[in-house]
């Protein structure tokens, strides 16, 4: 299992790049896989803004730093909840999302893999931690 976890900040607002990557599409030879959808989030409301970096949140899954809501990605998180404090927030929040891949993806056979983030500001951190599901042997028994 590929576990993916970003980290964004919202100092501002992210600009469009007038020159880049353009957005991939699915051929032959590429596969695409879609990011978009719930991630869990959270906003780290330290007086310092900075617990997540000096307790390393990405070391673990997040909700295990605190608690984490559901947040649609894409959307802009400041227009999601009810909550003012979360609304005027201006800081680190982090999101994390688990994705399943194709064992081919990370075969080690040379395979490019890009990820393509669009609408970060521009000081943004993204960790991306490989995991593997160990192998199970059982023709009944789910997990």
């Amino acid at each position: 299992m590929f576990r993916l976890l970003c980290l964004l900040t919202v100092l501002g607002c992210g600009c469009p790049l007038d020159s880049g990557m353009l957005f991939p599409r699915e051929t032959s030879s590429r596969e695409v896989k879609e990011l978009n959808g719930l991630w869990k989030f959270r906003a780290d409301m330290s007086p310092n803004r900075n617990q997540g970096f000096e307790r390393a949140w990405y070391k673990a899954r997040l909700e295990e730093s605190g608690p984490v809501v559901d947040m649609p990605v894409p959307a802009s998180y400041n227009d999601i909840t009810q909550d003012s404090s979360l609304r005027d927030f201006i800081g680190w929040v982090w999101y994390e999302r688990e994705v399943l891949v194709p064992a081919r993806w990370v075969a080690g056979d040379g395979t490019r893999l890009v990820l393509r983030v669009g609408s970060a500001h521009y000081r943004s951190v993204v960790v991306m931690l490989l995991y593997t599901t160990p192998e199970h042997i059982s023709m009944t028994s789910p997990w």
